[in-house]
């Protein structure tokens, strides 16, 4: 049977929520994000009859986010005369009392670090798309390979690969600013 009906759609979307929000705001401005989640949810409740019963919701929701993002990124620079601030980067998770050690040598977060200084956002910015979002989805949810893996339709594999390559960049890029804390690792 396909389709899904309004009020599964409701649980797993509210289930899921924040999955969602670090989908859309590894590829959109921090103010966009909740903007393109909405209208990501708007499109998939008129979609509904188009859901495949015994498929992965989150990977479904997760295409139609990355759908709807590069939408919004197309209007903004369509509709924007001016460049965005730097502040407003990919994704902006900028708060003001951001620790200057929010991240490890490994590139984990610190426990209870929600922000990220402008250092690293810059860093993040240059990150592609994907990379980016599997990092976010492994470093702020947590979420296991395997996970990340179905929620963005690529292969394990890729998502740790794309893990393990964003955290290397980060480590070099970030290095310079903070010579003790996240020196490139030495190879052997």
């Amino acid at each position: 049977m396909n389709g899904l009906d309004r009020a599964e759609f409701g649980r797993l979307f509210a289930e899921h929520a924040p999955l969602f929000w670090v989908i859309a705001a590894a590829r959109v401005p921090r103010a966009v994000a909740q903007d393109v989640v909405q209208e990501a949810a708007m499109i998939a409740l008129d979609r509904l009859d188009r859901f495949t019963q015994g498929t992965d919701f989150r990977a479904w929701m997760a295409q139609i986010i990355r759908w709807t993002a590069m939408n919004m990124l197309r209007r903004l620079r369509r509709d924007t005369v001016h460049p965005l601030p730097e502040s407003d980067g990919v994704p902006d998770l900028v708060a003001r009392d951001v620790r200057d050690d929010a991240v490890t040598r490994d590139g984990s977060l610190l426990p209870m670090q929600t922000a990220f200084g402008d250092e690293l956002v810059q860093a993040l910015d240059g990150l592609p798309d994907d990379t980016r979002t599997a990092l976010l989805l492994r470093v702020v949810l947590e979420l296991p390979y395997a996970d990340i893996a179905r929620t963005l339709g690529m292969p394990e594999g890729s998502v740790a690969s794309h893990v393990h390559r964003a955290r290397e960049t980060l480590r070099r890029r970030l290095a310079p600013a903070h010579p003790l804390g996240l020196a490139p690792r030495e190879s052997s």
